[in-house]
């Protein structure tokens, strides 16, 4: 099968599942994309702050992506800050100077059909925005200001820790997911590599 075809599949599984799938099937995608990228032309420039910037062209969609990503994640967390890169990626979606609200927020991407979400690893960290190329510049604005502006509201601090509760009694629901978390525990004892990077009750 085409790799094209092989990334669509991919990507199908993954909407039909809904924003969170389960682990093996971000596994499959990450896998694909990184042999997406391998397999195509793409260019690397490091700019004069030491920020690594990655363009990965795609000629057969007007589309853009605008990633984001630290190479930080839960494995670098210690037990008493165990899931703070979790729920950081959550606050930085809670409101910035420029849109101080969660919808305004929303609006700014999906007001012009586009999609934004993050995602916490346990090596890795993102935020990203997905737009048709002629809104490049608001992808970038969007992200940039998430990350730079953030406004860590206590009071949606508290909201947000009920949300991640309730995330993680969805992924203890599901039983792919609790085997795969068993698995890295067994395999690193109380290595934070051997934990979930959501956190814990």
């Amino acid at each position: 099968m085409p790799v094209a075809q092989w990334i669509e599949r991919t990507v199908a599984v993954r909407e039909v599942e809904g924003s969170n799938p389960p682990r093996h099937t971000n596994l499959i995608l990450d896998t694909v994309l990184l042999i997406f990228i391998m397999l195509n032309t793409y260019s690397k420039h490091i700019l004069p702050n030491g920020l690594r910037l990655i363009l990965v062209p795609d000629k057969h969609k007007e589309v853009v992506t605008t990633i984001i990503a630290f190479g930080v994640g839960s494995r670098y967390e210690d037990e008493k800050v165990a899931g703070i890169s979790h729920v950081l990626e959550h606050m930085h979606f809670k409101g910035t100077k420029k849109r101080p609200t969660p919808l305004l927020i929303s609006e700014f991407i999906e007001g012009v059909g586009g999609e934004n979400n993050a995602f916490t690893g346990k090596e890795y960290t993102g935020y990203y925005a997905k737009v048709a190329t002629k809104h490049l510049e608001r992808s970038i604005d969007f992200v940039s200001d998430l990350l730079t502006s953030s406004l860590f509201d206590s009071e949606e601090l508290e909201k947000e820790k009920e949300v991640i509760l309730q995330e993680l009694d969805m992924y203890e629901d599901q039983p792919m997911d609790v085997a795969a978390s068993r698995f890295e525990t067994a395999l690193f004892g109380k290595n934070s590599l051997g934990r979930d990077g959501i956190g814990h009750k």
